[in-house]
């Protein structure tokens, strides 16, 4: 009897310094400011959280890089030329913004134009994000309507170019760019063998 209780006294041992000897999972969390919001992407339990992390926020980088309406940050990207071209011609775009056009067009017939891409003429109205944000006066927002108008944008599937018909029309992906870049972050961390993360694009959520 006096052996068994010994026994049991030092696999007890045993197991209390094992459970101490244990570490608390990796965790690794890391904010960018990207897509006109802060971005953080936090992982847990792998070896390379900090590469796949970075390979993410490329990715994130990437799609903004071609989505962005943001004039004064990003000059060049696919969608600052197709609004700067409104009523010249058809810009041809990359394969991946002319699906999120796309996209942001079928989920605007979908909503009877609740949801429209073409809302940039209003959105600079307003202010919207400057110190000068103001409601505008009833007559400037009926001319500005004028311009907002998704069902007039052109798609040509074959070439791949988008085109809005009237000058002063003006596309923002804003609405969906952002689930779209979140969507594939999260690819390119489960790509990278990440079992567990987060990923909080300014309220887009990926789990």
């Amino acid at each position: 009897m006096h052996y068994l209780r010994a026994a049991a006294a030092l696999l007890l041992t045993a197991i209390l310094l094992t459970a101490c000897g244990r570490s608390e999972p990796q965790r690794v969390s890391e904010s960018e400011f990207l897509l006109g919001t802060a971005v953080t992407i936090t992982v847990q339990e792998h070896r390379d959280a900090r590469d796949a992390i970075r390979r993410a926020f490329e990715r994130t980088r990437e799609i903004q890089d071609k989505m962005s309406a943001n004039d004064s940050a990003y000059d060049t990207t696919e969608i600052i030329r197709v609004n700067r071209y409104a009523g010249n011609r058809p810009v041809a775009v990359s394969e991946e913004t002319f699906f999120v056009v796309s996209e942001a067009l079928r989920l605007a017939e979908l909503t009877g134009g609740a949801f429209d891409p073409t809302v940039l003429p209003l959105f600079r109205l307003w202010g919207i994000g400057t110190e000068d944000a103001a409601v505008p006066p009833i007559e400037e927002i009926l001319e500005v309507l004028e311009f907002v108008d998704y069902e007039a944008v052109e798609l040509d599937p074959e070439q791949r170019t988008v085109y809005l018909p009237r000058p002063g029309m003006a596309l923002d992906l804003g609405g969906i760019a952002k689930g779209y870049a979140v969507n594939e972050a999260g690819r390119v961390l489960r790509e990278a063998g990440v079992r567990h993360a987060i990923l909080d694009y300014g309220g887009d959520i990926v789990t």
